[in-house]
């Protein structure tokens, strides 16, 4: 084995500047690959670990305190795998804040900060002040997405009446306060929350349920049954206006998780594009290795090496620099994480340490080293067959019979181009290896590209998506008695282009817990929701949600039963749609076929969409002039849509500039790798032009133009397959979300600029190693 060492030990000083280049790839595929995994396998689970820190709950429940009973306590710990439940009186509305640049209305718990609790206690993060009267514990998301710093001034808008407070301290918690888990819990003292019982309405007096599982995953099946007991199988007056809130711990996670778990999956799928491009770079520096070290070889075999010694010595020559690389990469890509867990701090409100996990980083090592390995010896073999004599003549058995390509007595044009075109058709692995490889990276920066499009730079179409139905303003009521004669002033007013009244309410579907989206008019809506069908136009039909269909086995031209309280009816499915909310569970129904199940059933909120160019604050004013302000909360969804999505877009951003930096990394890689191995093989033949006149400039752009149209065709096949299959590629990742069917635009100035800028980069770097050219003379090859 010593001279299988020695001998890849003496490739590796021969050539050192490709090893570098390799050990590169291995770096960047290793920092990704474990960073990717990490985030896969171990932020779940890091959200588990916290959960189980902090005693936190497996399902809650915020009901009005009207509604609540001590039977609702008794079901809950009489339910089987119950361990722990805690009832705790609260103060939930909703409220408008301020968040980021804009404000933002949301569900918010007040809860007495003095109380004791053993279910997710009161927990801070950093440097706190005691909670005095007029203080205020907020969420970890207002201070990482919403700009809040200690001591800073905070105004909630109840009802309209602005309150006061002074931020007191941070608090994490793994239910409340991320940005899908939108429902914040505000701490404050004993006297503020008196003052606020006594200030405001007794129907804001609400109760929070938390209970504790044996088995965190049935978190959801006793949110499925308390729910069907207490709230679909009763007849609850006027339900629609109660304010309630449910979670289990699974959506809990997945709703923290999520944005994670795509970058991990973009981070997974990018690391195997850059490991392919390490192969295929690999297997061509073997097989150009083997082509220039021929004479070499064959002296080897001569003296006395076997085959399987030189292939032994070339595999721990590559074996070797991608161990050494596959560490590097590893040790930095724990060096990244603390910078990645602090852009998606922004989004889940949890602080995220990893430490090294040697399972996790062993199996990144080892998968890279397996197919380094297997590749290598897959590419050495066809030194087995050759033979010392053959070896000794440069692998030539008698003859070369390749076809003269472009003859340069009959071929028309540029002599330059002739030549490049030339040496371009006597390449052809060479030229499809350069093609592979662009087409891989160019693919994936225009999908990552894509993404940050319509993530940061125009999000209101995913959006759409994600949110369902996003107007410019909302104006939700206590009062449903005037909500129809309101939403016809609101239409006729100059400022609006449309109005209608929607809303969301739970019922079984099939003796299953679901969300109704409820309108006047489907065909007003403007979410991207439906995907397939038809939206309901009569009181028999309904849409199905992508994730419902799955889960009760039904899909368009089935029937299914829906029932709320004690009424019930048969609905023929006309559609389908797609939708993050509620789990990914939600159905469309008509205000008709709504009163079918629930006979006092009216709408609560009035959606707005207004002309172009007017200004939502001052129109949500004019509203509250005109109509006596008789509302509960009033919402610019826009500007609430732009605080919550801008953390999402930094991620996005973040995410397409680290795979665009590395496509360019990648490219310049190949091409140095490429046109050095050019310039030694060729180096006798372009001394030789020299000598016939050729000058340097006339060498390089031979050269340059040799690699170009290679690039040029890679880059354009990479870029419309990521043009194209953007779509497709982003629906298969978030399907388990709800999202069946992306339709999202695909910026072709983005993608035509990314294009053009890889090819315009390639000629300038092909140029720029070409530069070397200027050393050679046929005075040195004659001499050498």
């Amino acid at each position: 084995m010593k001279k299988q060492f020695m001998l890849a030990l003496s490739n590796v000083r021969k050539g050192k500047g490709q090893a570098v280049s390799i050990m590169l790839f291995v770096l960047i595929g290793a920092l990704l690959l474990n960073t990717g995994l990490l985030l896969m396998l171990n932020f779940g689970k890091s959200y588990d670990k916290k959960n189980e820190e902090m005693n936190g709950p497996h399902f809650t429940i915020v009901e009005s305190a009207r509604v609540y009973s001590d039977e609702q306590t008794k079901y809950i710990e009489n339910y089987t795998g119950v361990k722990q439940v805690e009832k705790e009186e609260v103060f939930a509305s909703l409220v408008d804040i301020h968040y980021n640049k804009g404000t933002v209305g949301c569900p918010v718990m007040f809860a007495n900060g003095e109380n004791p609790r053993e279910i997710s206690p009161l927990t801070l993060i950093g440097k706190s002040y005691a909670l005095e009267d007029g203080y205020v514990y907020v969420p970890y998301l207002l201070k990482t997405g919403g700009g809040y710093e200690l001591g800073d001034n905070f105004q909630v808008s109840i009802q309209g009446k602005k309150v006061n407070y002074k931020i007191a301290g941070f608090t994490e918690e793994t239910f409340f306060g991320s940005a899908q888990n939108a429902v914040y819990r505000f701490y404050i003292s004993d006297t503020s929350f008196k003052k606020l019982s006594n200030e405001f309405p007794s129907d804001l007096a609400s109760v929070l349920l938390s209970v504790r599982m044996d088995d965190p995953g049935k978190g959801k099946d006793i949110q499925e049954d308390f729910t069907k007991e207490f709230f679909y199988k009763k007849d609850i007056p006027n339900a629609s206006s109660l304010f309630m809130y449910s979670n289990n711990f699974d959506s809990a996670k997945n709703m923290r998780v999520f944005i994670a778990n795509i970058t991990s999956i973009i981070f997974v799928a990018f690391t195997f594009v850059i490991v392919a491009v390490c192969l295929i770079v690999i297997r061509f520096r073997i097989n150009n290795s083997i082509a220039e070290d021929m004479t070499n070889i064959g002296a080897l075999k001569a003296i006395g090496y076997t085959s399987r010694q030189i292939i032994t010595s070339i595999a721990l020559q590559f074996v070797s620099i991608s161990v050494i690389a596959s560490v590097i990469g590893i040790a930095a890509s724990y060096l990244t994480l603390p910078a990645i867990s602090k852009l998606l701090e922004v989004q889940t409100a949890l602080i995220w340490k990893q430490g090294f996990e040697l399972g996790v980083s062993s199996t990144a090592i080892l998968t890279l080293l397996i197919l380094v390995g297997l590749v290598t010896f897959a590419s050495a073999r066809k030194i087995k067959n050759m033979h010392p004599l053959i070896a000794l003549r440069g692998g030539i058995n008698t003859h070369n019979f390749q076809k003269n390509h472009f003859p340069l007595e009959k071929a028309h044009g540029p002599l330059s181009l002739l030549l490049a075109l030339k040496t371009l058709l006597q390449s052809k692995k060479q030229s499809i290896m350069i093609v592979l490889i662009i087409a891989a990276v160019s693919f994936a920066a225009t999908a990552s590209v894509a993404i940050y499009y319509n993530m940061a730079v125009k999000p209101d179409r995913f959006i759409g998506i994600i949110a369902g139905e996003a107007p410019d303003a909302a104006f939700f009521r206590s009062d449903t008695k005037d909500t129809a004669k309101i939403t016809e002033h609101i239409k006729q007013m100059p400022e609006s282009r449309k109005a209608f009244q929607y809303d969301n309410i739970g019922i079984l579907i099939d003796d299953r817990n679901t969300t109704a989206v409820v309108t006047e008019d489907f065909t007003e809506l403007e979410g991207d929701l439906l995907y397939e069908g038809r939206y309901p136009k009569h009181e028999n039909e309904i849409a199905l949600s992508g994730l419902s269909v799955d889960r009760i086995g039904k899909t368009i031209g089935d029937k299914v039963t829906i029932s709320q309280g004690s009424l019930k009816g048969e609905y023929l499915v006309t559609g389908l749609i797609q939708t993050m909310n509620y789990d990914g569970f939600q159905i469309c129904i008509t205000e008709e076929g709504m009163h079918r199940i629930q006979k006092d059933f009216a709408f609560k909120s009035i959606y707005v969409y207004l002309n172009k160019g007017e200004n939502v604050n001052d129109f949500i004013e004019k509203v509250k002039v005109n109509e006596g302000n008789d509302f509960t909360n009033t919402l610019n969804v826009k500007e609430l849509m732009d605080s919550q999505f801008e953390a999402f877009g930094a991620i996005f951003t973040a995410i397409a500039g680290i795979v665009v930096v590395i496509t360019v990394f990648v490219v310049v890689l190949v091409l140095y790798m490429v046109m050095k191995a050019m310039l030694i093989r060729r180096k006798r033949e372009l001394g030789i032009q020299k000598a016939l006149g050729f000058t340097t400039f006339q060498l390089m752009q031979q050269m340059s133009l040799s690699i170009i149209p290679m690039v040029v065709f890679g880059v354009a096949l990479g870029g419309i397959a990521g043009y194209y299959g953007f779509n497709t590629i982003f629906s298969s990742l978030s399907k388990h979300l709800g999202l069946m069917k992306i339709t999202l635009p695909s910026p072709l100035g983005h993608t035509l600029v990314l294009c053009v800028g890889l090819v315009v980069l390639a000629y300038m770097v092909s140029m720029l190693i070409t530069w070397r050219v200027r050393k050679i003379s046929a005075f040195k090859l004659v001499n050498e």
